[in-house]
């Protein structure tokens, strides 16, 4: 968000080639259809390069342009609510099945993102310039907590994710952290820090964009479309697939939220 030169440059460069490739990727393989908050997400940061690449060769860059700095933080605003919604696209994809659960998740999932913008509200005070930087802080660490409690709850009921998604979910879980990490670094050494900072930030996301692209690659299984199952149905055929305790808890869910308990 700051300058680019040297080996930041040599990066962006690297990032963009690889952000590109992602992106005709999604589209040639019509991936987008699947996973349309995730080609939101790729499409609005390629938007947001473009535009900030525009910003700081017309007014300089965000360290030392006003006008740069409240455009970057603009769009990264942008750029941070496709990514919290690509996150709770990989949530619905792991749990979207079992309807009881999901209606729970998506409740705690919507909760979060009202106590992220809240808790911004409040650090922020009345610099509200600060707002952004701490709404992006807030969201990044709801990401990554909401990853990491995603499949520890997968894990503790046993549900296999999709190495796609497991892919999707490390991509995310990797800037996220990364990001955390740097926004408290670089709050307390601002200025010995900022360089160091960009770098690390950008590696991270093309770490990401290297292991999204390789998972959109591997070949995966058809899902198997047919008629319908009725709720009994359902869980004898998935009953090899799911365990009792998951099983029991997707019911008394469905039953509170009054859904059907599983859907193909």
């Amino acid at each position: 968000m700051t300058g680019l030169a040297g080996t930041d440059n040599f990066i962006w460069g690297l990032t963009a080639l690889a952000r590109t490739a992602l992106f005709f990727l999604l589209l040639a393989r019509k991936n987008y259809k699947e996973f349309p908050a995730f080609f939101s997400y790729i499409s609005a940061d390629s938007l947001q390069s473009f535009i900030l690449f525009v910003s700081y060769r017309k007014f300089g860059y965000a360290s030392t342009s006003i006008i740069s700095y409240r455009i970057a933080w603009a769009t990264q605003a942008v750029v941070l609510t496709a990514r919290a919604l690509a996150v709770a696209e990989i949530c619905r994809h792991l749990l979207g099945r079992y309807r009881g659960i999901w209606e729970l998740a998506w409740r705690i999932l919507f909760a979060i993102a009202g106590s992220v913008l809240l808790y911004a509200s409040i650090t922020a005070r009345h610099e509200w310039f600060m707002f952004t930087p701490n709404l992006a802080r807030s969201i990044e660490l709801a990401i990554a907590t909401g990853i990491v409690g995603l499949f520890l709850f997968a894990r503790h009921y046993e549900i296999v994710p999709e190495p796609l998604i497991s892919s999707l979910a490390l991509g995310f879980l990797l800037i996220s952290c990364l990001a955390v990490l740097n926004a408290t670094v670089l709050e307390r050494f601002v200025h010995s820090y900022e360089v160091q900072w960009t770098v690390l930030n950008m590696l991270a996301f093309f770490a990401s964009l290297l292991v999204w692209t390789w998972a959109f690659l591997q070949p995966r299984t058809a899902p198997v479309k047919g008629q319908a199952l009725s709720t009994d149905d359902l869980y004898k055929t998935i009953g090899q697939e799911v365990n009792v305790r998951l099983r029991q808890l997707n019911e008394q869910l469905s039953r509170f939220w009054k859904v059907d308990g599983d859907q193909n």
